[in-house]
């Protein structure tokens, strides 16, 4: 998959360039495609309060993280968060030929957390993939709407929020707390 994207990306890059007209030199879809990926590294940024939330649940719960994407590119992005030793377990889809939001992946973890999708909660940010994954794959879900970032789906989530300080109260509530 990785071999795959970059190539993409440099293609895409090289395109848009010849599409501009102009003299670029053979190889600015590579430039633009490297300058691409490390920019896209440098600012990528936890949303407010998610070490906190993450410290808090692990107390009391299991967590798992699903991701979809190039295996080095969202190993690299999970390792740099600070958050990897919050997780029972982390799946990337291109590590397992399946992604969100097909349920299998979903319930390979839930396998690996040894739950119930019953006893699961997915929270995150896409409609399309997490939120119509969960509902696949029979767990209740928490959609982050972040503004500037939303997305339609015909998919209703269990539980919308704009902060993660709002989560605890959820899962609290679910489990009956």
């Amino acid at each position: 998959m990785r071999n795959w994207a970059t190539a993409y990306r440099v293609e895409v890059f090289a395109k848009a360039l010849a599409a501009q007209g102009g003299d670029y030199p053979a190889e600015a879809g590579e430039v633009l495609s490297a300058e691409f990926a490390a920019t896209r590294r440098a600012r990528q940024r936890l949303l407010p309060g998610a070490r906190e939330l993450m410290a808090e649940l692990s107390l009391n719960y299991n967590l798992a993280l699903l991701t979809n994407g190039a295996p080095d590119l969202q190993r690299e992005k999970i390792a740099a968060s600070g958050l990897e030793s919050f997780f029972k377990a982390i799946a990337v889809s291109g590590e397992h030929g399946i992604g969100k939001p097909k349920p299998e992946i979903f319930h390979r973890l839930l396998g690996e957390l040894g739950v119930s999708a019953e006893e699961a909660v997915m929270v995150g940010n896409s409609l399309e993939r997490d939120i119509a994954g969960a509902r696949n794959a029979g767990i209740r879900s928490i959609w982050i709407r972040v503004p500037g970032s939303e997305e339609q789906a015909e998919v209703t989530p269990d539980y919308t929020i704009t902060d993660l300080s709002e989560v605890l109260t959820i899962v609290d509530e679910i489990k009956g707390n």
